[in-house]
């Protein structure tokens, strides 16, 4: 219970204590070690990217960019099988 009588949820924002309870959200939402790290790294590349000014332009463009280099690597790899396949 807060100072003005409202209740509070385990795990939930307190703004009179400032702090989340971090243990308490994560099992509240079911938060795996898997998905803490993802969430980490996300806050991490979002700190970056402010930090160095890059734009969703430039990360939607270098995004498309490494998709055409997997398709490419894809396309290579399908047809050496088929290639590999034949020659037998």
């Amino acid at each position: 219970m807060t100072d003005d009588g409202q209740a509070t949820l385990p795990g939930m924002h307190d703004p009179y204590k400032g702090r989340l309870d971090i243990d308490g959200a994560e099992e509240m939402l079911g938060i795996t070690e898997e998905s803490r790290e993802y969430l980490r790294q996300s806050a991490l590349l979002r700190i970056i990217q402010q930090r160095l000014e890059i734009t969703e332009a430039e990360v939607d463009q270098q995004y498309e960019q490494s998709l055409k280099e997997q398709l490419r690597d894809a396309r290579a790899t399908l047809n050496s099988l088929v290639r590999g396949g034949l020659d037998e």
